[in-house]
């Protein structure tokens, strides 16, 4: 039987993941800096029973004291899974709203995260899987200490998977980044992508159980957790801003615009790989073989040929640059533009109702389905460019 113990587990992604690895079987551990919340679940038959104990690690000696007694309790430790941690909005700076999350998100984390690694060390095997945040990829202008605090637990993360592969020892260390999650730290009504409990925290246990390095939860959010690690510059993620939006180097990303130029990205890949196999097979030389260029016939098949090429290329350049311009105004790169922003979305806003047309005049099987795609994808690309114009 497995022997875990999950730090923090009063309440949010700690509470649902103590609740999921005893179901599985497990022996689990629980601490939390409220003992009302651990004492409910001993009221609760349909638990399994858990070992407990109540901690604050903001006083970091007297919990690894608890945590310490609760091991020997449990007959010792397989996993510890750190799920504490604080944060609050604080658009005034106020620096008495910013010393919960350093003293609980780096000076206690650092205490408990140390002791467990520790533990390991000495036990010579052992996984410890710590909750950090997509946030800590990026500063957030409404949370600052909070996304501060959270890229220095990923860092400290990676430097404890480094000492760990220099000791040759089998001690897995695994980073675990949710975006926003319905808890009660993410503060603000119509927030962007969050994610309910149950979900995060079952994505959490797979990379868990694979014991991954690094495990972004979940997948919708590891394409913005690459956006966020790769662009950006200067800017970040307002993780409790309305609409989840994300601040660059002129103030906000648009998430929606973004989503608007990865489809047109994806959809001038497709159109030039698809297009440029069209057009070298219809090439009249090869349809055409034996007749000699001065044919009429050769002749009008060529100029046909050309004049849908350049039809072709155009379109293609088309789609990069609005692919470009999406991009770079979602990601802060470019002044947000009003008239730019009307012209894309209108621009395919009309392409899709051309299609539309043109899709119901056209009634064989291959033409409605080739248009049907491109009338779904100027359809998307124009609503999402609608909402990203509404922030």
């Amino acid at each position: 039987m497995e022997r875990v113990l999950v730090i923090g587990a009063t309440s949010g992604i700690g509470r649902a993941l103590a609740g999921r690895l005893a179901a599985s079987g497990c022996r689990v551990g629980i601490v939390g800096r409220r003992a009302e919340p651990l004492t409910e679940r001993d009221s609760d038959p349909s638990e399994n029973p858990f070992f407990q104990a109540a901690a604050d690690v903001t006083d970091p000696a007297a919990a690894v004291a608890v945590l310490e007694r609760l091991v020997q309790r449990m007959g010792g430790m397989d996993l510890c899974l750190v799920a504490a941690g604080a944060g609050e909005l604080n658009p005034e700076l106020d620096y008495a709203l910013e010393l919960p999350a350093i003293r609980t998100n780096v000076v206690g984390w650092t205490a408990v995260v140390d002791w467990a690694y520790g533990y390991f060390e000495r036990q010579g095997r052992g996984h410890l899987a710590v909750i950090t945040s997509v946030g800590g990829l990026r500063g957030s202008c409404a949370a600052p200490a909070y996304n501060a605090s959270k890229a220095y637990q990923i860092n400290y993360t990676e430097g404890l998977r480094q000492r760990a592969l220099r000791s040759h020892r089998p001690i897995v260390v695994t980073d675990l980044r949710p975006g926003l999650t319905d808890t009660a730290m993410a503060k603000g009504e119509g927030l962007f992508w969050v994610m309910p409990v149950g979900r995060v925290a079952d994505g959490m246990l797979r990379a868990i159980r694979r014991r991954r390095a690094v495990a972004t939860v979940t997948r919708r959010w590891r394409l913005g957790a690459w956006v966020l690690g790769v662009w950006g510059g200067g800017g970040g993620f307002c993780g409790c801003c309305r609409d989840g939006c994300m601040s660059g180097s002129d103030g906000l990303m648009n998430a929606w615009f973004i989503a608007a130029g990865v489809m047109l990205a994806g959809a001038f890949g497709v159109h030039v790989v698809a297009g440029t196999r069209f057009y070298a097979k219809a090439r009249p030389e090869r349809e055409l073989p034996g007749r000699a260029p001065e044919d009429a016939v050769v002749a009008e098949r060529r100029a046909a040929w050309m004049l849908g090429r350049c039809g072709f290329q155009l379109i293609s350049v088309d789609l990069a640059l609005s692919a470009g311009c999406f991009l770079a105004l979602g990601l802060g790169l470019s002044p947000r533009n009003a008239v730019l922003e009307l012209f894309l979305t209108l621009t395919y806003a009309g392409w899709g109702i051309a299609w539309r047309a043109v899709l119901a005049a056209d009634r064989s099987p291959a033409a409605c389905r080739h248009r049907l795609r491109h009338w779904v994808v100027f359809l998307a690309v124009a609503l999402t460019a609608a909402c990203g114009m509404a922030l």
